[in-house]
């Protein structure tokens, strides 16, 4: 979406993006409807046929699918997202006869079973396809993981104009929050690896000594009704505020006193350097890559660790890691300008 965004009238590049589906409504299709950024859809659906055979006769549908718009569009570059979709989009891209192939890799390679590694060592080292990495700690994992030799970095880029004036009191008051109310935020998808339920037994404990506080909580997933369960079960059922996705992100970090992510696995974390944007305290996991330590307002916490130490991060009582970076490594204007030298370097060793 913000290569969509930002490259839209771009005179050096014309960016569409490729959907493996067919129209859904989402937020971010009803976005690019309203500004004209160039979507097609694949027209693939799942056969739900013999529960036996489906799963392969999808996946070789779905590769048909895809190949046959690669064909109708016919583009100078491949660009492929997400290491769990090389098994789908490899061997299209590699028949379409498009010969610049890049694909971003946005997990941690640790997390992959044995399959989709072996599909990223096919496709990074038999077929040409070039890796992009998006924080260094990631690089140095697929080196040893996938075997990659060379890639370029890229870091998930952030829209530095869309955090200017913005008014924290205003905001908490469109939501309803007074002003003593402590907010507590993260922002992700409800997924096991993003490890909510740590997070909301942190939260229970920091109530003990801080009942005016709320816990907010941004994004959608298939583990939302487990985690309103377990709140449930921790009595804090009433202290949580679910918001869904919003398109607004970057208003409620400016809500927030604390910004926490207890992932089990991060590759990049940009949420992370969206709230030190915003200029936001965070307490973090340490699976969270020190890439994202960009302020003097970060505390990176072993997932180990005793409880006790996490509240003490949230009371402001440890001292903050130290910056690896700035802010302006982050801003999506580099993330582009990169990209671009990318591409046309990649397109340059063609000729």
């Amino acid at each position: 979406m913000n290569y969509l965004r930002y490259l839209k009238g771009d005179k050096e590049i014309e960016m569409t993006l490729l959907v493996n589906n067919v129209p859904q409504n989402t937020a971010y299709e009803q976005e690019c409807k309203r500004n004209g950024y160039p979507v097609i859809y694949s027209g693939y659906t799942a056969w739900t046929g013999c529960p036996g055979i489906c799963s392969f006769v999808n996946w070789l549908k779905s590769q048909y699918y895809i190949y046959r718009e690669i064909r109708r569009c016919k583009p100078d570059i491949i660009h492929s997202h997400i290491t769990s979709n090389l098994p789908f989009v490899t061997i299209p891209a590699l028949l379409s006869g498009v010969k610049v192939r890049v694909h971003t890799l946005h997990s941690d390679p640790d997390v992959f079973s044995q399959p989709i590694v072996l599909w990223a060592r096919f496709a990074f080292r038999l077929l040409n396809v070039y890796p992009i990495c998006v924080t260094q700690g990631q690089a140095q994992k697929a080196v040893e993981r996938y075997g990659i030799k060379q890639y370029s970095i890229i870091r998930n880029g952030i829209d530095i104009k869309r955090f200017a004036n913005i008014d924290r009191n205003t905001v908490r008051q469109e939501l309803g929050f007074a002003a003593d109310t402590t907010i507590i935020g993260c922002v992700g998808r409800f997924d096991k690896i993003k490890n909510h339920s740590f997070l909301l037994h942190l939260f229970a404990e920091y109530r003990k000594e801080n009942d005016n506080a709320i816990l907010m909580l941004v994004g959608e997933g298939p583990e939302r009704e487990n985690i309103k369960k377990l709140a449930a079960d921790l009595g804090i059922a009433d202290k949580l505020l679910f918001t869904g996705v919003r398109n607004d992100v970057e208003r409620l970090y400016y809500t927030m006193d604390i910004f926490m992510l207890t992932s089990f696995h991060e590759s990049s974390s940009i949420v992370t350097v969206e709230a030190q944007m915003a200029g936001v305290k965070c307490v973090i996991a340490d699976s969270i890559p020190a890439d994202a330590v960009v302020t003097n307002s970060v505390n990176r916490i072993a997932l180990n660790a005793p409880l006790s130490t996490w509240i003490a991060a949230m009371k402001d009582e440890l001292p903050y890691d130290k910056p690896q970076g700035k802010l302006e490594d982050f801003s999506f204007k580099t993330t582009i300008q990169t990209l671009k030298q990318t591409y046309k370097t990649l397109l340059k060793q063609q000729k």
